[in-house]
């Protein structure tokens, strides 16, 4: 039956290990107390906050306490701690032996990281005399835990011969598993192996690996890998090389150098070097900008296969770098890149499309701008000739009034009929154009003559 409102130890410790975990000492401490009271094991474990002064003053004497009352329940991480305690002599005297057995208590529940130590104080021969075959049990039984620090000491014990027959294959297998794993110092382990088989390839991997970590060993041991492979003119090391200096990684950035090694891989006819000593060529690093070299560079790493240049390769016929702009070209070698599994190359591809139908829009927006022209010229000239039609209308009808009026003003001469008065008058038209187009219609050489009554 539930105990409905009422909160159970189980409910204090949950609580108190969301508050550890948000590092609200003071509250998770509270709640781990109020559990710990109930007997609750694992909250007993809270001498762990007076062990580091976690939300408390430091006090191992407390520390002890809770962990006493924890291990006596079985936990294995208070085990563990009290032999922490014992071997290093807080709160308590120095006193190996005591510190052994509370490990090995802990160790015997299947404690990994107490497994992992074990086989580190057998080896070591620190408080136990050394035993390599202890040692070993040890390490496998954290290992077979998924330990990574155990696994690369197992690694390190067949790489060295401790204790069992030199095996390189199964120190590598191990090395591998904790490298794997994440493990920094099982992949400077690998790293140092395939260094010593002469497998740079592989073993500057793992010493980049563990690089990645921020790990000053690993850095400084590749750029000693890196300079005597790149020295035995072994292109992939120069590459790596050139990039080291040009990207300040491991070393102050310095593009003389970094151009340096570049140039000496791509005069290898390295496909990978041609790309990198063109980027520096198209940034100006090292040496003066040329977009002519920089795509003479990619254009023999594209046709070589090299991912990257291609891409690159489109770039350049995309702006116009060092060539006229060229978006078929360009789409071209995207694709080829993107084939060849280089990612980045799809958005280049997007940009291509994106710009190729915009291209076209415009041209039929040109082309429709050029109709509705045309139209407005055709209109323009219809009202043009209507006008002209309505102009020689009206002049055609003055000339009938003038035939008109010359018939009506036969008067016979004898008749005694006042003439009135005749006053020829000289019209001259306006030279426009439209008076002009009438003349020449009506073929009329001099100028109209009309008669003022």
């Amino acid at each position: 039956m539930e105990n409905s409102g009422k909160t159970t130890a189980d409910d204090w410790y949950k609580n108190g290990v969301k508050r550890y975990d948000s590092k609200n000492y003071n509250a998770a401490l509270c709640n781990f107390f109020e559990a710990a009271e109930s007997n609750h094991a694992e909250a007993q474990y809270l001498g762990v906050l007076y062990e580091n002064g976690y939300g408390v003053d430091v006090n191992y004497d407390v520390a002890l306490s809770w962990y006493l009352k924890a291990a006596e329940q079985g936990n294995s991480n208070a085990q563990n701690s009290i032999g922490f305690l014992y071997r290093n002599g807080y709160g308590v005297d120095v006193n190996y032996d005591v510190a052994l057995s509370w490990y090995l208590k802990a160790a015997e529940q299947g404690n990994s990281g107490t497994q992992n130590y074990l086989g580190i104080l057998y080896e070591t021969g620190y408080i136990v005399d050394v035993n390599y075959d202890v040692a070993l049990s040890w390490y496998l039984k954290a290992a077979e835990q998924g330990d990574t620090d155990a696994q690369n000491s197992i690694g390190l014990l067949y790489y060295g011969g401790k204790g069992v027959e030199q095996d390189f294959n199964t120190a590598r297998e191990w090395f591998t598993k904790a490298a794997e794993g994440g493990n920094v110092e099982a992949q400077l382990s690998l790293g140092d192996l395939y260094r010593t088989q002469q497998n740079y390839i592989e073993s500057i991997r793992w010493f980049k690996e563990a690089a990645n970590g921020d790990n000053d060993e690993a850095m400084h041991k590749i750029a000693e890998q890196f300079y005597n492979a790149a020295e035995k003119r072994y292109t992939p090391a120069q590459n790596t090389l050139g990039q080291m200096y040009k990207d300040g990684y491991g070393s102050p950035v310095n593009y003389e150098k970094a151009f340096k090694w570049y140039k000496m891989a791509s005069d290898s006819g390295n496909a990978i070097g041609q790309t990198n000593i063109a980027d520096m060529y198209y940034e100006g690093l090292g040496v003066e900008r040329d977009y002519d070299e920089s795509i003479r560079l990619y254009r023999l790493a594209a046709e070589a296969g090299d991912k990257e240049g291609q891409m690159h390769l489109g770039i350049m016929h995309l702006d116009g770098f060092g060539t006229e702009i060229n978006l078929d070209t360009a789409l071209e070698w995207f694709e080829k890149s993107l084939e060849n599994g280089y990612e980045p190359a799809r958005v280049y591809i997007d940009q291509v499309k994106t710009r190729k139908l915009q291209s076209r829009i415009w041209l039929r927006v040109e082309s429709e701008a050029k109709t509705e022209r045309e139209i407005e010229l055709e209109r323009e000239a219809r009202e043009a000739k209507e006008q002209i039609a309505i102009l020689l209308e009206k002049l055609a009808m003055k000339d009938s009034e003038i035939e008109q009026f010359i018939k009506t003003a036969k008067i016979d001469a004898n008749a005694e009929v006042p003439i009135p008065s005749i006053e020829v008058v000289k019209v001259v038209l306006a030279p426009d154009k439209e008076d002009e187009k009438f003349q020449k219609q009506h073929c009329r050489k001099k100028p109209l003559i009309f008669f003022k009554v």
